[in-house]
Order: structure tokens, then C-alpha cells, then sequence
């Protein structure tokens, strides 16, 4: 929980040193942190907000042909997410 702090930290100075330009390397970065963290914490509804955010600014870095290995991850990362809400969910009941 302490890192989370310390990622969401990262982030709104991040945003203040790219004028709150989301579409930026770092803050991708930021956002694939704070995903995961969420992911281990077993937060996956918040962690799947967060790796839809980054696949977004993704689509809008990676233009090149050579970078859809990137897209194709968190792509990958945002169905596997989904998957677990899904058992979790179902174990639930």
C-alpha cells in the first residue's frame, strides 16, 4: 500500500513537470506501476481502470510498427485482468 502512495505520488508530479500532457513515456510508466500495485492488492477493478488508461496513451505513443509488441501486452494484461474479476466474482457467489 506504502508503494501505491509513493506511485500516485510520482504521478501528480509527473503531471506537473508534463503540464498535465498525459501523453508522455514516464506517465505511461506511472500508470503500469499503479495497475500493478492494484493487481497485487487484488483491487482488479481499479487496476483495470489504470491499464485501460495506459493502453490509451499507448495508442497514441506507439505508432510505429515495431511497437504493437507493446499494445499487444497490455492488451493481453487488460483480458487476463478481466478473466480474474470474472473467477473472482464467480467465487463470490
Amino acid at each position: 500500500k506504502l508503494a501505491l502512495e509513493y506511485y500516485e505520488e510520482a504521478l501528480n508530479i509527473e503531471r506537473n513537470v508534463y503540464d498535465n500532457n498525459e501523453i508522455h513515456p514516464q506517465i505511461l510508466k506511472s500508470f503500469i506501476d499503479i495497475a500493478e500495485t492494484y493487481e497485487i492488492m487484488s483491487e482488479y477493478q481499479k487496476a483495470l481502470d489504470y491499464y485501460k488508461r495506459s493502453l490509451g496513451i499507448q495508442e497514441k505513443i506507439y505508432q510505429r510498427k515495431e511497437d504493437i509488441l507493446e499494445i499487444f501486452k497490455s492488451i493481453k494484461k487488460i483480458v487476463d485482468l478481466c478473466e480474474k474479476i470474472n473467477e473472482h466474482e464467480a467465487a463470490l457467489e
